[in-house]
């Protein structure tokens, strides 16, 4: 298995991070290593220059990992984070449906709470044709069930994540999380689950996931496309397309029926 990348293995003898510590966590990105206490993560300065703004205004309504430390490699960043409490909001096999319901209906919450926050000037503007009178807040724009810590009371003990934070109308955010749950290539297996059927109804429910504004779901299908790049396979990008066709002409568009 390939090891840890040169410029976080310079950063981990900075921080003073052994090396043997480290353990990959999942994630595409294959940049982010953890240790029992800490969290290292490696992005683009830019990136990192995003995320320790957004979870910094984040953190007045929702745990996030604290920034303890961060060095710059040229166009490269290492972040040392605190590692925070709790596992991801979905485990599979492990949940009865009636707390699976209710950890989706806690990841919703999320939703909730980061339209009280305005975006801090350091993270891009998301504009969108059909969505002006809608609030502009502080956008995630990846919540998904790896990003969201939940603790043993099913409630959420953080927010991980926040590389695609943005500013923008607060519908984005549900869009986003819509798209994933029920059309990322990752979760087609898992919908025959009892449980993981019951974690996506809690969160759709509490979240109204079911009553995105169309041209929200119309740009989180593009992001998508763009995200999933060369792994999307041709059932995903039919669904795709037909979700952005659908947007216009309907209000609201159920994406469980796709």
């Amino acid at each position: 298995m390939e090891g840890p990348p040169r410029v976080l293995r310079e950063a981990a003898a900075q921080f003073g991070v052994r090396l043997d510590d480290l353990l990959p966590l999942g994630g595409r990105s294959n940049q982010v290593f953890a240790t029992e206490r800490h969290v290292l993560r490696v992005t683009d300065v830019a990136v990192a220059q995003r995320e320790t703004a957004a979870s910094a205004a984040a953190a007045a309504v929702v745990p996030v990992p604290r920034v303890l430390d961060r060095l710059d490699f040229g166009p490269e960043s290492v972040a040392l984070l605190e590692r925070m409490p709790g596992e991801p909001a979905w485990i599979p096999a492990r949940l009865h449906p009636d707390r699976a319901w209710r950890r989706g209906a806690a990841c919703a919450r999320v939703h909730a709470v980061l339209t009280k926050i305005l975006a801090p000037p350091e993270v891009p503007v998301v504009a969108v044709e059909g969505l002006e009178r809608e609030d502009v807040t502080l956008l995630h724009l990846d919540l998904h069930p790896l990003n969201i810590l939940l603790g043993d009371d099913d409630e959420v003990s953080a927010v991980l994540d926040w590389a695609n934070a943005a500013s923008g109308p607060s519908s984005l955010d549900r869009a986003r999380t819509a798209t994933i749950l029920y059309l990322d290539p990752s979760v087609q297996a898992m919908k025959g689950d009892p449980s993981w059927n019951a974690f996506v109804a809690g969160w759709t429910q509490a979240a109204q996931l079911d009553r995105v504004p169309s041209p929200a779901l119309a740009w989180a299908a593009g992001f998508m496309q763009r995200d999933l790049a060369c792994r999307a396979t041709v059932s995903t990008l039919e669904k795709l397309r037909r979700l952005r066709l659908r947007a216009e002409d309907v209000p609201y568009v159920d994406v469980a029926s796709l």
